[in-house]
């Protein structure tokens, strides 16, 4: 679940009520919760606490080699081929890569019309804050650095939206100014806010469309407020290359999945906000009754503020970024829910690194939400080469 907050430092600790609030208000913001102004952040509320991740470039606090590892592309360099988008949905259409600061990580999102990648800014880190590390004096509001940091891993404040062909509208780029990648057309704009809303006055969110083959577009966004330049982001859209397509995976596999449900979309990160990065390792989503767009997309947010659409999402996080925990004598690895929210159910994965968040629409029983939990199976979530690719995650 995520809840707006100041990035000047975390917030203090909230109770259930707020995390009530903010699964009701914000079901359908998920993708439209980018950074405003160079001021606002992202944070997950569950029932008890907050915690913030917080974006900052520092060279003295690497993340761990583990979850660094994750996120960039493999040692082995597969051969290039021009960009093609697959026939499949549930296929990648490329690898990461570097140029210069930037490296563009392997994708992690594979949907009806488009698969992404973030990009780290050089050595950007993502920090979710934990624990005071003092008490606090009376009336005294905490700073970041009063915190202490639960964990560290890599960050990334650029988004890569690679469409399938005829997926991708540009017309929020019709303003822009005219660019040539590799001698392709594109568009340049100074600001070209990721959820489309033209009354955003925020600066910092530079952003460029090119046609990589005939009617197929990619797009460069941003996720957190930079100053990446015209030519910067030309050069990373240069060094965009195909692969031979290979399959989407998870760490997941569902053994149920209520009536009428269809898997839509998936992968190692979520459809918002940079996927969660280095704190998530598959993302799930389950839609009824509707098959996701295609077609005519500005933007790549799934579900805007008047959707309407039925969903379920299943996602697997670090439990360094959530608090959430079964209830006191409880079987550890048993589904479990959010006290004061329905809507929010859990499981640990073996090992208690993991846990696995539910979130339904609030039109599904609990005890449908319990059931697809209590029948996932896991891979070897700190082994790739054991996920299970995507199109078998659903029974």
């Amino acid at each position: 679940m995520l809840k707006e907050a100041k990035a000047d430092a975390p917030p203090p600790r909230y109770g259930v009520d707020d995390a009530v609030a903010a699964g009701r208000k914000l079901k359908a913001r998920r993708r439209t919760l980018w950074s405003v102004g160079g001021g606002a952040a992202l944070a997950v509320a569950v029932a008890g606490v907050v915690v913030l991740p917080q974006v900052v470039a520092r060279q003295d606090a690497p993340a761990t080699p583990s979850a660094a590892a994750a996120a960039a592309p493999s040692e082995a360099k597969p051969k290039a081929v021009p960009l093609t988008y697959p026939e499949s949905r549930w296929e990648y259409a490329f690898h990461g890569y570097k140029t210069g600061k930037y490296q563009v990580n392997e994708p992690f999102l594979v949907t009806a019309g488009f698969q992404q990648a973030t990009i780290r800014i050089g050595d950007e880190v993502e920090e979710v804050y934990g624990e005071l590390k003092r008490p606090l004096e009376e009336g005294e509001q905490p700073k970041k650095e009063d915190y202490k940091i639960a964990y560290s891993a890599p960050g990334s404040s650029l988004l890569l939206t690679v469409y399938r062909p005829g997926a991708f509208d540009p017309a929020l780029f019709a303003d822009g100014t005219k660019v040539s990648v590799g001698g392709k057309s594109g568009l340049f704009k100074k600001n070209a806010h990721l959820d489309g809303d033209p009354t955003r006055k925020d600066e910092g969110h530079p952003g460029l469309a090119w046609k990589y083959a005939g009617n197929a577009w990619a797009v460069i966004n941003t996720s957190k407020p930079n100053e990446t330049s015209s030519k910067d982001l030309v050069a990373i859209a240069q060094g965009l290359s195909g692969a031979e397509a290979y399959p989407a995976t998870v760490a997941t596999k569902l053994n149920f999945v209520p009536a009428g449900y269809e898997l839509v979309s998936g992968g190692r990160g979520a459809d918002w906000p940079n996927g969660t990065g280095e704190f998530q390792r598959t993302n799930l989503r389950l839609v009824k009754g509707a098959e996701e767009k295609a077609t005519g997309l500005k933007t790549p947010v799934l579900d805007d503020e008047n959707s309407k659409v039925q969903d379920i999402r299943i996602n697997l996080y670090r439990t360094d970024f959530s608090e959430n925990r079964p209830p006191q004598g409880a079987d550890q690895l048993a589904p479990y829910c959010n006290s004061g929210n329905t809507k929010l159910c859990y499981r640990m994965a073996p090992g208690g690194k993991w846990q696995v968040e539910i979130e339904g629409s609030g039109q599904e029983p609990t005890s449908e939400l319990k059931k697809i939990l209590a029948g996932i199976t896991f891979a070897s979530i700190e082994d790739g080469a054991t996920w299970f690719p995507i199109e078998s995650a659903t029974p």
